[in-house]
């Protein structure tokens, strides 16, 4: 049996990029995949959008924080045909980040957006207990946001994304934490998120609330004096049964025991939106049943978005395109990081396993202060570098690895770490920004 060749494996890895995303053949079966998994896309997205993105504006509406900058409340893409000088760059579909200012501006100011969706009443005490940014002599220590700062970025966006990442709660407080420390945000900031998320995802699934439960998912639960019992977690982690009746309680709400005092409010029993002359729900609800909606109207086309700037003959081949050569060249600098990890850690190491893990923990040193399109990864980059390594080193000790290995990890891409963050960025946009420059030059030297 022959030594198998790197190099080998990762042509072969390239071919199968290719064939998979790229290839006429590839795209069609992915394409078909998609149209068959449509239902089953529709009922995930109407399960996931509401829940994330009303968790998200109750804790973002606490801090201050204008709706239209919290993620991955504000993550909506509008499609939108190419040209025909796009299309003889290979551009297949476009996608634009949705503007706010035209159909939802208030959602850019917090008072506006307050004062259009809740009531007088309402809105009289929140204004009052929101966590204003950190003023000297107004702003309370621990709990005021420093804007820009990675407390921002954590509270922005940066938590939602560890909780969609690490649904265990045990990983998800344990990496909470570590940032927590770092960034100076209130300790319980965290559990207030677990518990509205959790609060939201039990009545989906529990009972049938209107604009939350998806149509033939929730169930119809015993009601009792205008109330429904769910189980969910303390602060301890112990069961509890909690009655709630509207959807506002489950935003804003304050149980004892459950959501810490100055994180909710004792919520009246009459509603607190603010519905608008002739409409059944708040413009945020509005908004919410949208963006649902549009993103599937544009799930049919998400294939297309996978094959952009792939011109007709670079599908025949992956020797003839480009974008498979952006793949192999990104691939090439994660093999570069590999074989500098193996070299420091396989004389400590006898594991495969336990190496791979090192390989990985290098890999997010350079990835994560360098991502392009996944949404809630700014934190990492406004960390300082010292930051970021306390950060790196507590999450992978955690994980199991050794401590100093991990700094003999780090001093060896140490010199090169800033290149090939920025190299990573630059390749990964190369091919789209050279094409969409040759389409917009095409169409400038048009004929009239």
């Amino acid at each position: 049996m022959g030594i198998r060749d790197p190099m080998w494996d990762r042509i072969l890895q390239k071919q199968k990029y290719f064939e998979k995303i790229l290839s006429s053949d590839g795209f069609m079966d992915t394409w078909d995949r998609y149209i068959q998994e449509r239902e089953l896309l529709a009922r995930i997205f109407w399960a996931d959008v509401p829940a994330w993105d009303l968790t998200n504006l109750g804790i973002g509406l606490m801090y201050g924080i204008p709706p239209a900058e919290l993620e991955p409340l504000s993550v909506f893409k509008i499609m939108d045909w190419p040209s025909p000088f796009e299309l003889d760059e290979g551009i297949w579909i476009n996608f634009f980040d949705f503007d706010f200012t035209i159909e939802f501006p208030e959602f850019a100011f917090t008072f506006d957006f307050s004062f259009l969706n809740f009531n007088f009443d309402f809105i009289f005490d929140f204004i009052f207990s929101l966590l204003l940014k950190a003023y000297f002599g107004v702003g309370v220590y621990g709990r005021s946001v420093y804007d820009p700062s990675p407390f921002r970025e954590l509270i922005r966006s940066a938590i939602y994304k560890l909780r969609q990442k690490r649904t265990v709660d045990i990983s998800f407080s344990a990496d909470a934490l570590i940032l927590q420390e770092l960034t100076g945000v209130h300790k319980q900031t965290d559990e207030v998120l677990c518990h509205r998320h959790d609060f939201l995802r039990e009545v989906q699934g529990e009972c049938f609330m209107l604009g939350l439960s998806p149509l033939g998912t929730g169930k119809l639960a015993p009601v009792e004096e205008g109330y429904v019992e769910i189980m969910v977690s303390d602060a301890e982690g112990n069961p509890v049964k909690v009655k709630v009746s509207r959807l506002e309680e489950l935003l804003f709400g304050l149980w004892l025991g459950i959501i810490p005092l100055g994180f909710g409010f004792l919520i009246p029993k009459e509603t607190v939106f603010n519905f608008e002359d002739g409409k059944k729900m708040p413009s945020f609800f509005r908004y919410v049943d949208k963006k649902t909606k549009t993103i599937l109207r544009q799930t049919y086309f998400t294939p297309w978005g996978y094959r952009n700037y792939i011109r007709p003959d670079e599908a025949l081949s992956p020797h003839k395109s480009e974008r498979t050569a952006q793949y192999h060249s990104l691939q090439e600098i994660r093999a570069t990081i590999e074989n500098i990890v193996e070299g420091v850690v396989s004389q400590k190491e006898g594991s495969i396993t336990r190496i791979r893990q090192y390989k990985n923990a290098a890999l997010q040193l350079i990835s994560y202060p360098a991502k392009r399109h996944f949404w809630g990864y700014g934190l990492y980059s406004v960390m300082t570098d010292d930051e970021f390594l306390t950060y790196w080193l507590d999450h992978w000790e955690g994980q199991g690895l050794n401590r100093n290995v991990l700094m003999e990890i780090y001093e060896a891409i140490k010199p090169c770490l800033h290149r090939l963050r920025e190299e990573k960025v630059l390749l990964g946009k190369k091919t789209s920004e050279l094409r969409r420059t040759l389409a917009k030059a095409k169409e400038l030297s048009a004929p009239p």
